[in-house]
């Protein structure tokens, strides 16, 4: 191949590398760009060495470490995509040169594997729990290929200049000393590349492969794949050294899995993502875009009717609503899951509960590390009072990179000297404080309809805890308690609204009990509900009521209590 082939496809492959690079980014930033947000909240990056130590124990440190490093940037718009895209070139790159490095003499077959590679690994990034570090794991043990065949060909070179300098004649190809290095060399990069890149050494070892079969008719070609299958096996002892299974210790990190791309889920990251930043416009959009809205945005939905005092009126506006008071958190509830019942607790003023979902997201699943819910402890403590606590993890956060600024105003604004615009980034949390959760929480379960009436109880001004409890009587179609929980709470607040369908829950229960004129008139203030009321009785069942609790009451299917939160469909 010529000198100008080789020019004219070399430009050629670099016009591909950057095409699919701007294809690759506008995918994961146009449809997928919240996945990497979750994947940002749920790893914990620290500028500590005790922290980066705990790296060592587990094979791959180097790959798991540049992986978490960059995953920390995700935070910010635009920069996921670009990290992914950017990492995905590198490791097209590698592969690219590591082919040509292995004696492959035709380039176009590189450019091919190459990009067969990176649309491998893009398709396995759809995977939710498929993770930079394994990214990094292939390119590392690509590079370790390169720079160990560059080495042996200096080495070889430089053997060969001594043969010469002593007038040995020999040529190096006919030595038998290249040989054994190379062999030797095999042997000490496996275990090397393992140490740094974990299941990495699988690319370095399939590198190693394909070389000794395009030079199988040299000699010495059985040595170095003893060598290779050899120090393979050697791996083995590493069990005790890092104590992990035998399939962790050759597959660490992860070499993940294909699926179909998760477009289901990315609106539920979304839903997530953006209560979480306080965008609670993007939410009521991604609902109303829906024609059958997944119960988790419904979850966050109406988590926003709440604090607009919509709740209510929201309920029976979707199909299978979720309000999460229904469900209970265990051990088989996701971490997902686990989150938004956390954002439950910390909306309704249960820190107790607030804390114990914020510790179950940073050890559920085992290993896992969660920089959202280490600053939602601080949050919960500054909550408190208990400044010692807060400051604990105020100081974890310090050392991360994208929340070590807003850890510093905390403590800026927990200082004696703070000013009064330092001391206003308090303010917020200062006001969740008189809705706390003042009674005895000692209980034998976790069941939000305690919670609740702990919370009223607590504080009787509590109106976003007093709706919750409201729907839910309402949702279980437990008129006897709505009722009870109606007279005992919600009529006893500073101002009664008589929401809508709180008035067509008592027409049914006034009815069911005949209740005198003097108890329709106490209860009942809306003369236009009334009227349909009446005519609801002459039609009952009429799908041109299918928005009133009425309805709801006589056809819709009673949910199920007190049921272990696994999985929202």
């Amino acid at each position: 191949m010529n000198n100008l082939t080789k020019k004219s496809l070399g430009a050629g492959a670099y016009t591909l590398y950057i095409l699919w690079g701007i294809a690759c980014f506008a995918f994961f930033q146009i449809g997928y760009h919240y996945h990497f947000f979750y994947q940002e909240q749920n790893q914990l990056f620290l500028w500590s060495k005790d922290y980066l130590e705990t790296y060592l124990d587990k094979p791959g440190w180097l790959a798991c470490m540049a992986g978490d490093f960059f995953t920390q940037f995700y935070y910010y718009l635009y920069a996921g995509p670009a990290i992914l895209t950017l990492t995905l070139l590198l490791l097209g790159h590698n592969i690219r040169r590591a082919m040509l490095d292995t004696g492959i003499k035709h380039t176009w077959i590189a450019v091919l594997v190459s990009f067969i590679i990176m649309t491998a690994c893009a398709f396995l990034c759809l995977n939710h729990e498929y993770r930079l570090g394994s990214i990094f794991a292939i390119c590392g043990g690509a590079s370790v290929f390169r720079v160990s065949t560059r080495s042996l060909t200096n080495t070889r070179l430089f053997i060969k200049k001594i043969e010469h300098m002593q007038g040995k004649g020999k040529a190096v190809e006919g030595h038998t000393l290249p040989h054994f290095v190379s062999a030797l060399s095999i042997a000490f990069t496996v275990p090397v590349c393992h140490w740094f890149f974990g299941s990495g050494v699988w690319t370095y070892f399939i590198f190693v492969i394909i070389g000794c079969i395009n030079y199988v008719l040299q000699p010495y070609t059985y040595l170095r794949l003893g060598c290779l299958f050899g120090s393979m096996l050697i791996l083995l002892f590493g069990k005790r050294l890092y104590l992990v299974n035998y399939e962790t210790l050759y597959t660490y990190p992860a070499f993940g899995k294909f699926v179909k791309p998760e477009f289901d889920r990315e609106k539920i990251y979304a839903a997530d993502f953006e209560y979480y930043r306080g965008d609670y416009n993007k939410i009521i959009d991604i609902v109303q875009k829906e024609k059958k809205p997944n119960k988790y945005t419904l979850f966050y939905y109406n988590l926003v009717m709440a604090q607009n005092k919509n709740l209510s009126d929201n309920l029976l506006k979707y199909p299978d609503n979720c309000l999460g008071t229904l469900e209970t958190m265990g051990a088989k509830t996701t971490n997902l899951l686990t989150k938004s019942f956390g954002e439950l607790y910390w909306l309704l003023g249960d820190m107790n509960n607030a804390k114990r979902a914020a510790i179950l997201g940073n050890i559920n699943p085992p290993c896992n590390h969660n920089i959202r819910q280490i600053k939602r402890l601080a949050e919960i403590n500054l909550v408190t009072g208990d400044i010692p606590q807060a400051k604990k993890f105020l100081r974890i956060l310090q050392k991360t990179f994208v929340w070590r600024r807003w850890a510093d105003r905390i403590f800026a604004a927990l200082g004696r000297h703070a000013t009064p615009e330092e001391r206003a980034t308090l303010q917020p949390y200062l006001d969740k404080r008189p809705f706390i959760n003042t009674c005895d929480t000692l209980r034998n379960d976790d069941n939000s309809y305690a919670i609740m009436k702990e919370l009223i109880a607590s504080n009787p001004a509590n109106n976003i805890a007093i709706n919750y409890l409201l729907c839910t009587d309402l949702l279980q179609k437990n008129l006897e308690a709505f009722k009870h929980d109606y007279d005992a709470y919600y009529l006893k607040q500073a101002r009664v609204l008589y929401d809508g369908l709180y008035q067509q829950a008592l027409m049914i229960y006034l009815a069911k009990v005949n209740a005198t004129k003097e108890q329709w008139s106490y209860y009942i203030k809306r003369k236009d509900l009334l009227d349909r009321f009446h005519q609801y009785q002459e039609q009952r069942g009429s799908d041109s009521f299918k928005d009133t609790y009425w309805y709801y009451y006589d056809r819709a299917a009673t949910p199920k209590t007190n049921v272990e939160a696994t999985t929202i469909k």
